[in-house]
């Protein structure tokens, strides 16, 4: 299974200690990772300092990096689609978009995953 983490889970890795790619591991035997490069940019302009965690952990866990050009929501929705995977985010506009296009959508609350 491939699962695109977004921004914002990115941020709650940080923010909240969340383990997004072993909590996500523990549900789905086989799962490869994949974050934008916009969602890298978008946390250097946002919150510079976090970046070189974020990207630690990143490299730490095997994540790929996927570029593309455009809005961030809008590339998180055409690589759910061209590549049938999953995104992870916390963002309920982009929930509701992806879920009404039938693309599988994992969220966290409380260290624990929402399908």
């Amino acid at each position: 299974m491939k699962v695109l983490a977004d921004t914002n889970v990115l941020f709650a890795f940080l923010d909240e200690k969340w383990d997004f790619v072993n909590i996500i591991k523990d549900a789905y035997l086989e799962v490869d990772f994949f974050v934008l490069q916009q969602s890298l940019d978008e946390i250097k302009a946002k919150r510079h300092a976090a970046l070189e965690p974020i990207e630690w952990y990143l490299r730490k866990n095997g994540v790929k990096i996927v570029k593309g050009k455009g809005k961030a929501d809008d590339l998180v929705f055409e690589w759910a689609k061209a590549n049938r995977g999953v995104v992870s985010t916390r963002d309920f506009n982009l929930k509701k978009r992806l879920k009404k296009a039938g693309v599988q959508v994992i969220s966290l609350k409380n260290n624990k995953l929402v399908l």
